[in-house]
């Protein structure tokens, strides 16, 4: 699938415009979204593409990272926003305002597996864990954003130290 500038919608930064369709809204794709959008269609490699792993000194309790994107991520239209073909091969972001991101879905709390068998992740196994993810397309039919919280990391960062690690995917 080919993504193409939309003409007619505004400027590329994204000019949104009222849907015809339910309450929701349009927004033209960038030229440089369009160009992401297509290399993963066209490039397994880059279908997956791991934007941040952090890590913090402390582990982080699930509910309260839900809690702040609920707070501070989903005012924004991107984090609402899905992927739809609206012609000859154009997209655009659809952003339904009216319904409730699912938190659950978006964010996981995941233990990884750990090449010693042991309970504890460490750098190595983040790493194999991180790579597993390339190749896989991410669901177009959702807002394209995942968080996993890596439970049993034990002084697994770049310090030495870190015992809790986020993996954002976008």
């Amino acid at each position: 699938m080919s993504v193409r500038r939309r003409t007619g919608t505004g400027r590329a930064n994204g000019t949104v415009k009222n849907s015809e369709k339910g309450s929701g809204l349009q927004r033209a794709m960038s030229g440089l979204s369009q160009s992401m959008f297509n290399l993963g269609a066209s490039n397994h490699f880059h279908a997956a593409v791991i934007h941040k792993l952090v890590f913090l000194e402390r582990k982080l309790d699930i509910e309260t990272l839900r809690e702040i994107v609920r707070e501070r991520f989903a005012v924004n239209w991107k984090f609402r926003a899905t992927v739809a073909e609206v012609g000859n091969g154009e997209l655009e972001w659809r952003v339904n305002g009216d319904q409730e991101l699912d938190l659950e879905w978006h964010i996981k709390s995941v233990n990884i597996p750990t090449r010693s068998g042991g309970e504890f992740a460490d750098q190595q196994d983040i790493n194999d864990y991180v790579s597993s993810f390339y190749g896989k397309s991410m669901d177009i039919t959702r807002p394209l954003w995942l968080i996993h919280v890596i439970n049993n990391a034990r002084n697994a960062g770049p310090d030495g130290v870190s015992n809790g690690v986020i993996m954002v995917r976008s």
